[in-house]
C-alpha cells in the first residue's frame, strides 16, 4: 500500500488507553483480523518502545497504551500494507487547559516549556523516518529560535574574533606578498602597483563565524516562514532586525548554502559563545534529522512547570536537591552498592523555619485510566507516597506534598500518617494562571503549617 492510499494518523495522548482498529483497506481477509492485529504489533514493536507504548491485542482489538512520552513514530500496515511504513502515530499531551486544544499543540508545548524555563530537547531515532510530516510538528522554530537569541550576546560582545591570515590585492607590498603572482602579472603596466598579499586580521571576519552566520541566516528564514507560530514571528523581529544592523559593519561574505559541519568548543570560547555554538549545532543536526521519530520526556517537563509555579509560593526553595548515599565501614557492600547514589526529591522548600518536601508526579492520579480497577490505582498511589515520607526523615519535615496535574480548576487533599502530613494538589497545566495558582498553593501549606504548630 502507498502513501496516496492515505491512512490516517494515528493520535493519542499521554496516559491514554486507545482502542485501535486497523483500517479496512489494509485487510486481507477481515474474518482473521487477529492475525492482522498480532502482525501490526510484532512490526511496530521497535516504534512502540522508542514512545513508551503498550500495545496488546484482546478480543480482537489493538490496546494502545501510551505513558509520559509525546512525540511521532512511524507506522508499518501489515497485509495489503506490505509491511511498509505508512502513516505516523503522535503522541500529545494529556491534561491541557480547556483552551489549549488548538491546531498547533506543540506551540502550547513550547509555551509551557517557556514559562518552565525548561529547554525542549527532542531526541531522534534516524532509523525511522516520518511518514506523513504536516502531521508531525517538528520543533526546528524552537532551535532557531535559540540560535537567534543566543547570537545577540556573541555579536555585542565581539566573542568571536580571531587571528585569520586574508588574501587580498593591496596597492603597496605589505603582508606575506606572493612575488611570483606579481612577477606574472606586473608584465602589465595597469598591475605594477597591485601586490597579492596574506595579511594577518583579528575581527570576526573568519571562517567559523562566516559560516555561523550562513546558519543564522537560515535560522531567520526558519522563523519567517508559515509554520512558525505568529508570536513568536512578532517577537524575535526586534532582535533579527538589530543582529542584521550590527552585522552590516562587519565587511564578510557569506555564502548561500550553510556548511552541515558541527561547531567545535574551545576552552578559550565565553560562556556566550559556547552557548551559542551548542544551539548551532542543535539546529544543524535537527536539519539533518527533521523527518525522523523524535520524543520528549514530558514528565520533565511538568516537573519544571511544577518547580516554576511553586517556587513563587515559598520563601526558600531548592529544586532537585541531592542526598547522596554513603557506605558505612565494617559491611559488606553487595547489595548496597546496587542503591542508587543519591536520592532526588523535586523541591526541598521553607516557608519560615518549616521545612517541606514536593514532589511533582505527571501521572494520572485524578483520572482512573480507562479499564484501571481502583486497587490498581491505590497501589500506584502508594508507592508515590512511601517515597515522599521517606524523603521528609532525611530533611526532618513533617509536610510533603505530592503534585500532579489536573483539569479544570485547582484541587487540595490532606491527610495524616502518624505526624507527617501528606497533601495531594491537583495543579492544572495553565502558566497564564501560575500567579493564582502559587497564592492558593501557599495558603494551603500555612494552613498545615498551622496544624503542624497546633
Amino acid at each position: 500500500m502507498s502513501k496516496d492510499k492515505h491512512v490516517s494518523i494515528i493520535q493519542l495522548q499521554t496516559f491514554s488507553n486507545q482502542l485501535y482498529t486497523l483500517p479496512s483497506a489494509v485487510l486481507n481477509d477481515p474474518r482473521y483480523s487477529n492475525e492482522s492485529n498480532d502482525r501490526f504489533i510484532r512490526l511496530n514493536k521497535r516504534a512502540f518502545q522508542f514512545l513508551n507504548i503498550e500495545a496488546f491485542n484482546e478480543n480482537g482489538q489493538i490496546h494502545l497504551k501510551a505513558n509520559e512520552l509525546i512525540g511521532a513514530i512511524p507506522i508499518r500496515m501489515p497485509d495489503k500494507g506490505k509491511d511498509k511504513y505508512v502513516t505516523d502515530l503522535i503522541v500529545k499531551p494529556r491534561y491541557q487547559s480547556n483552551d489549549s486544544n488548538s491546531r498547533d499543540w506543540f506551540q502550547w508545548t513550547y509555551q509551557l516549556a517557556e514559562f518552565s524555563q525548561f529547554t525542549l530537547a527532542p531526541e531522534k531515532d534516524t532509523l525511522m523516518p516520518l511518514m506523513r510530516l504536516h502531521g508531525t510538528p517538528a520543533p526546528q522554530y524552537l532551535l532557531a529560535r535559540e540560535v537567534i537569541l543566543e547570537f545577540v550576546s556573541v555579536v555585542n560582545e565581539h566573542s568571536w574574533r580571531r587571528f585569520e591570515s586574508l588574501e587580498r590585492i593591496a596597492k603597496r607590498p605589505v603582508g606575506n606578498v606572493d612575488w611570483n603572482h606579481y612577477a606574472v602579472r606586473s608584465a602589465i603596466p595597469q598591475n605594477r602597483l597591485l601586490f597579492k598579499t596574506n595579511t594577518n586580521s583579528i575581527s570576526e571576519n573568519n571562517q567559523e563565524f562566516r559560516k555561523a552566520v550562513a546558519w543564522l541566516n537560515f535560522a531567520v528564514s526558519e522563523i519567517h516562514s508559515y509554520s512558525t507560530p505568529v508570536q513568536i514571528r512578532v517577537s524575535l523581529e526586534p532582535i533579527i532586525h538589530n543582529i542584521q544592523r550590527k552585522l552590516s559593519l562587519i565587511d564578510i561574505t557569506i555564502s548561500r548554502q550553510p556548511a552541515p559541519q558541527i561547531f567545535k568548543p574551545y576552552s578559550s570560547d565565553s560562556i556566550h559563545l559556547r552557548k551559542l555554538k551548542r544551539a548551532l549545532n542543535a539546529l544543524i543536526k535537527n536539519k539533518s534529522e527533521s523527518n525522523f521519530a523524535w520524543r520528549i520526556d514530558f514528565s520533565q517537563l511538568y516537573e519544571s512547570y511544577v518547580q516554576a509555579t511553586v517556587s513563587r509560593a515559598l520563601d526558600t526553595s531548592e529544586n532537585n536537591k541531592r542526598i547522596p548515599k554513603s557506605f558505612i565501614s565494617g559491611y559488606h557492600s553487595k547489595v548496597t552498592r546496587l542503591f542508587p547514589k543519591y536520592l532526588e526529591p523535586d523541591i526541598v522548600a521553607r516557608i519560615g523555619q518549616v521545612p517541606i518536601i514536593i514532589d511533582a508526579k505527571y501521572k494520572s492520579y485524578f483520572f482512573p485510566r480507562e479499564g484501571e480497577s481502583k486497587d490498581s490505582q491505590k497501589e500506584r498511589l502508594r508507592s508515590d507516597v512511601h517515597q515522599i515520607i521517606a524523603y521528609t526523615s532525611m530533611t526532618n519535615s513533617k509536610i510533603a506534598i505530592l503534585i500532579a496535574p489536573s483539569m479544570g480548576d485547582m484541587s487540595f487533599e490532606l491527610v495524616q500518617y502518624s505526624e507527617i502530613f501528606v497533601g495531594i494538589v491537583g495543579l492544572p497545566l495553565d502558566w497564564i494562571r501560575a500567579n493564582d495558582y502559587s497564592h492558593r498553593f501557599r495558603k494551603f501549606v500555612q494552613k498545615i503549617v498551622g496544624r503542624l504548630i497546633d
